[in-house]
């Protein structure tokens, strides 16, 4: 007889676990060393370790040309350059988590290396931050400083010194030579270290003057550019004669029409708010490769929409409403309908508004091509039905709608709330305020001195408030403009999120100061 038993497999019982970073035992050059002229640098650890995105992580300044080699070879890294570098100049790089241990993943805890190709080493610095202009979040981006005082430097050329903000928008730009110098952020997509129209960016409008004796925090609004250039970057065009223009701008007065045709009807959804236009167009499936103008001030474009087949002039898509068939409604707003195709008519007399069992009176107002709102004395508390029956929509494609029920509860002043705002400015100006949730701009005043705001009927849930300087007067917020010099207009979001409950009053102070 013979008896076996099967061995149990498992990890070995190890010690506590490793959670110190690997230290650098030895550096060539050492850190902070002058008159550096080799062209490699040695880190020896006194373990084991391993690159981690190095090449994503390593943040030189000044910027190299080109990125050097980096290796490892048993407990040591090697970085090995592979340009010659500038004279008389302070280089960092910074390491970032690049290097860990190979135990655990522990990255390298002083991760600065530190030389001079000169006979000192530069030791000022400047600090500030970067946020989005409009949203104020902090930006994720990089931090560039030019010796060059040209407007064009930041297009053309790489800068002298270079950093990356933190998590919190926080940069420090260390290891600067006393003197004259532009400031910029960018999100630099390519990584060439220069700014083009694509990338947001931003700018200081005056000469940062770096000394021993500056102390200021540079604060910096991120933007994104309007381009110089208008062109149709792509189009779609579908056989029921929608056809969608995707422009490499908000135009300014877009006008489109026939080439060799004139159209019985054309509707325009989106332009100078948006880069996104969509038109209908009644009789374009029953054209044969009709072609359209684009205009937008001195710039024009051509664009061919190919021909339709038969098959598909007749596909036209079923109208249909794009609400939910169950909605809450605010007594004091009209009920707002959407459909999938512009409106041509709309005929009240097959609909039915009905409060429980009784058929109430109400009155409809085209809001849109594709919107209507709908009119009542809205009852609080009361649940409402709305039969639209066939052909009580008509498209531009003489399609009628199918019977659609919606079932409407009406909201009382208990479902809402109330906010009290004071608001203390400290100088006049053209100023704009907006309460929104999300995308969504639920009030919105102007006004120029300190004011008292008083809203109510507010649908309770989160909110934000932000207050922005309308410089130039046009109602809406601007974006900056490099060449033009112009910063993008202030904006300011209230620091904590307006919390609004059912049946609630809350009352709220914002002292507002721009700086």
């Amino acid at each position: 007889m013979v008896l076996a038993s099967c061995a149990q497999i498992r990890s070995p019982q190890g010690g506590d676990k490793d959670l110190l970073p690997p230290v650098i035992k030895m550096m060539v050059p050492p850190n902070y060393s002058t008159n550096f002229s080799g062209n490699k640098i040695l880190l020896e650890f006194d373990e084991y370790v391993t690159l981690k995105d190095i090449q994503e992580q390593l943040l030189v300044s000044p910027p190299l040309l080109k990125r050097p080699e980096i290796s490892v070879k048993g407990k040591s890294v090697i970085i090995q350059l592979d340009e010659v570098l500038e004279e008389t100049t302070t280089y960092t790089f910074n390491l970032g988590e690049g290097i860990v241990d190979v135990n655990e993943g522990n990255p390298l805890d002083s991760n600065t290396v530190v030389f001079s190709t000169g006979p000192f080493l530069d030791s000022l610095f400047i600090r500030g931050s970067v946020f989005n202009a409009y949203s104020r979040a902090p930006m994720d981006c990089g931090v560039l400083l030019h010796r060059s005082l040209e407007d064009s430097a930041i297009v053309n050329d790489r800068p002298q010194y270079y950093s990356r903000t933190d998590e919190r928008g926080n940069f420090e730009l260390k290891n600067l030579r006393e003197g004259i110098y532009r400031l910029y952020a960018l999100k630099d997509i390519d990584k060439n270290y220069k700014w083009s129209e694509v990338e947001s960016m931003a700018f200081f409008e005056k000469d940062v003057i770096v000394s021993a004796e500056d102390t200021t925090f540079y604060q910096l609004s991120s933007f994104e550019h309007v381009p110089s250039k208008q062109f149709v970057k792509r189009y779609e065009s579908q056989s029921h004669g929608k056809v969608e223009f995707v422009l490499n701008k908000a135009p300014l007065d877009l006008s489109i029409t026939g080439l060799g045709f004139v159209y019985d009807s054309l509707i325009v959804l989106g332009g100078n708010s948006t880069d996104s236009v969509n038109c209908w167009f009644q009789n374009l499936r029953d054209l044969e490769d009709p072609e359209l103008i684009l205009t937008d001030g001195e710039w024009s474009d051509t664009l061919s929409l190919g021909s339709f087949d038969e098959g598909e002039k007749m596909e036209v898509p079923e109208l249909a409403f794009s609400n939910k068939f169950i909605l809450e409604q605010s007594p004091k707003k009209d009920l707002e309908l959407s459909i999938n195709s512009p409106i041509s008519r709309i005929d009240t007399s097959n609909m039915l508004l009905r409060f429980d069992t009784i058929s109430s009176s109400f009155a409809t107002e085209k809001v849109s091509a594709l919107s209507f709102g709908l009119s009542t004395d809205w009852e609080q508390g009361r649940n409402v039905n709305l039969v639209i029956y066939p052909g009580a929509i008509q498209d531009i494609y003489s399609q009628k709608n199918d019977t659609t029920v919606f079932r409407v509860k009406v909201l009382g002043k208990e479902d809402h709330s109330e906010l009290t705002l004071t608001v203390s400015c400290g100088e006049p100006a053209n100023y704009i305020i907006e309460l929104f949730e999300g995308a969504r701009v639920e009030r919105r005043e102007s006004f120029s001195d300190s004011t008292l705001f008083v809203w109510d009927w507010i649908v309770s849930g989160e909110y934000q408030l932000r207050i922005y300087n309308d410089e130039n007067g046009n109602g809406v917020w601007d974006t900056g403009n490099y060449f033009e010099k112009r910063q993008p207009e202030q904006l300011m979001l209230f620091d904590t999120p307006i919390q609004l409950r059912p049946n609630w009053l809350l009352e709220q102070k914002w002292d507002l100061k721009f700086e």
